[in-house]
């Protein structure tokens, strides 16, 4: 057989269509094999070829295994010469003596260069035909009855359901010729099928990732709502105006989400105006934790993958390497292994904070739409150190932007609400010093300062050293949640140190522990609980003189580890006063 250059499919779902297709073919007559063969050698050469478009583990890892499968079978086919097959000789790109094809690299630039097309398309469309857009790429991603995670999905020309007819052809026609979808041509010309060009388009867009983050937010949303049915206050996840706008025109409601709708409706209409300008404010905040806590659950999927993937590369780097030394085959093994490592540590630590974002907003939510005012104005004051610190303590420029973004929303809300607020904002002393925090590229002392010094006066503006302040208590709700952070954030950071990884596989939970140590902490700490963050953070700076990227020194082992007990014995005393 000649060798074979395929192009490669669209999507995973396209291969997977062509897998099964290719599964029902009619076996042929015994002693002629070599249509099947032929038929197996191009698929095996287009699915190859395909991991120039997959970016994600999940769908790459689904794809090598269909390759590994066809693989298996073409060395099971009986051809000629008797027991001959060199994929290196079918395959382009494959090395000689290979037993098994492995997924081309994704081809990043390639992406970027389409999306680029796409984006310069999108830009000059009228508003109208941007949105018409938008529900014609979103009716291609579709969320699974009860699942959280989309999935792109080819669908039918007349199965599109979107009006007016003309426009809707004119823009698929456009979208086809600038890369970012497929239509297949067919007779009668209403079976035709629309897909999209590449799942990558979906997360590589920014546009197109952002439609597609706020339809997971919304199942999230829903989902909360749902299991906390019979919980007093479940109102509280409700939507209103834009967001329940924008979510009405989701095509793959299922009936949840339908009832979730209906009663944001009615909640809606009914809502008075200071109810509807705070929902704003736990809106915003609710659906950064809701994509937070959605994201560690892909982040724990990817965990489990990762593991696997582990195990795989022992196996692959035994057929791979016949011909190489033991030792290198070892080295390879030992190298991917302390590669997945690494990386499930940054999950793990992701994970955690999601975990704390998403408790503390929605306590945060119980406080600010309870109506009490003592309870309202501890929230609010709550918030503005949060955000503070969220801008101060970013992981990423992305991230930086977001919450910034929010700060200045959250700002104009506290302006325009209370006296106290609009003194403080507008101070000829604190004003500067907010804003050197907000525009900060990166914490430094002086910043951190700030956001301390801020936190130490709304301590005391609420008067909480005070037994009577009438915000204690609902300071107190938000304790054990701050306590367990602190306490978490700082085991697992141990954890890391021992462990001899690196520094930056726990930076997420460095800046969320500096974070609480400049922000939230100061509002209800006591000096015992104060002492032991402080020996905490002096130890995590003795480890960054080293070098971030280098293993802790058994001192700064030693003083991670000791400064974290005593944080937790203090948290704990501490926590047993309270309840006293």
């Amino acid at each position: 057989m000649p060798p074979t250059d395929a192009a490669p499919f669209d999507t995973l779902a396209a291969l997977r269509a062509n897998h099964s297709r290719l599964l029902q073919a009619p076996k042929p007559p015994a002693g002629v094999p070599t249509e099947r063969a032929a038929a197996v050698v191009e698929f095996l050469a287009r699915v190859k070829a395909t991991g120039r478009r997959l970016d994600t583990p999940a769908d790459r890892e689904t794809a090598q295994g269909i390759l590994d499968y066809w693989t298996a079978t073409l060395f099971a086919l009986p051809v000629e010469p008797a027991g001959r097959i060199d994929l290196s000789e079918l395959i382009p790109d494959t090395p000689p003596g290979s037993v098994n094809l492995l997924l081309d690299k994704y081809a990043v630039e390639e992406a970027r260069a389409t999306v680029a097309v796409v984006e310069a398309w999108f830009a000059a469309l009228s508003p109208e035909d941007q949105n018409l857009t938008q529900q014609i790429l979103m009716r291609l991603v579709r969320m699974p009855e009860s699942g959280r995670v989309p999935e792109v999905k080819p669908v039918a020309l007349t199965e599109l359901g979107l009006a007016p007819a003309d426009a809707i052809d004119r823009l698929l026609r456009e979208l086809e010729r600038v890369g970012a979808v497929t239509v297949s041509r067919a007779d009668p010309p209403a079976s035709a099928v629309v897909a999209l060009g590449s799942d990558a388009l979906t997360r590589e867009w920014p546009a197109f990732a952002d439609w597609v983050k706020k339809r997971v937010e919304f199942r999230g949303a829903v989902r909360y709502w749902h299991e906390h049915k019979d919980v007093a206050g479940k109102e509280e996840a409700l939507i209103r105006g834009e967001l329940l706008r924008d979510a009405e025109q989701y095509h793959d409601l299922n009936t949840i989400e339908r009832a979730f709708l209906a009663a944001s409706r009615v909640r809606d209409s009914r809502a008075t105006a200071y109810q509807r300008f705070w929902k704003r404010v736990f809106a915003s905040l609710a659906a950064a934790a809701v994509m937070l806590a959605i994201t560690a659950v892909m982040l724990a999927i990817a965990t489990v993958y990762s593991q696997e993937q582990v195990a795989d590369t022992k196996l692959k780097a035994e057929q791979q390497h016949r011909s190489a030394t033991e030792e290198a085959a070892k080295k390879q093994v030992k190298f991917e292994a302390e590669k997945a490592a690494l990386e499930q540590a940054k999950r793990e630590a992701v994970q955690a904070k999601g975990e704390f974002e998403s408790t503390m907003t929605f306590a945060l939510a119980k406080l600010v739409m309870s109506e009490n005012f003592h309870a309202v104005h501890a929230a609010k004051k709550i918030l503005m150190i949060q955000t503070l610190g969220q801008v101060l303590f970013a992981d990423g420029p992305d991230a930086a932007r977001a919450v910034r973004r929010n700060w200045h929303e959250l700002r104009e809300m506290l302006i325009r609400d209370r006296v106290w607020f609009k003194q403080l904002l507008e101070d000829a002393k604190w004003e500067p010093r907010i804003k050197e925090v907000t525009t900060a590229d990166a914490p430094s002392h002086t910043t951190k300062q700030s956001l301390l010094d801020l936190s130490r006066k709304v301590r005391e503006d609420m008067q909480l050293d005070e037994p009577t302040s009438v915000y204690l208590p609902y300071l107190n709700l938000m304790k054990p949640i701050w306590f367990g952070q602190a306490q978490q954030s700082t085991a697992l950071v141990v954890q890391a140190a021992e462990a001899g990884r690196p520094l930056e596989t726990a930076r997420v939970l460095v800046n969320l522990f500096r974070r609480l140590y400049c922000g939230e902490m100061v509002l209800i700490e006591g000096s015992r609980v104060a002492g032991a963050m402080v020996a905490f953070e002096e130890a995590v700076r003795e480890w960054e003189k080293a070098g971030a990227d280098k293993p802790a020194s058994d001192d700064v082992k030693a003083a991670l580890g000791k400064a974290a007990e005593r944080l937790r014995t203090a948290c704990a005393a501490e926590l047993k006063e309270t309840q006293k």
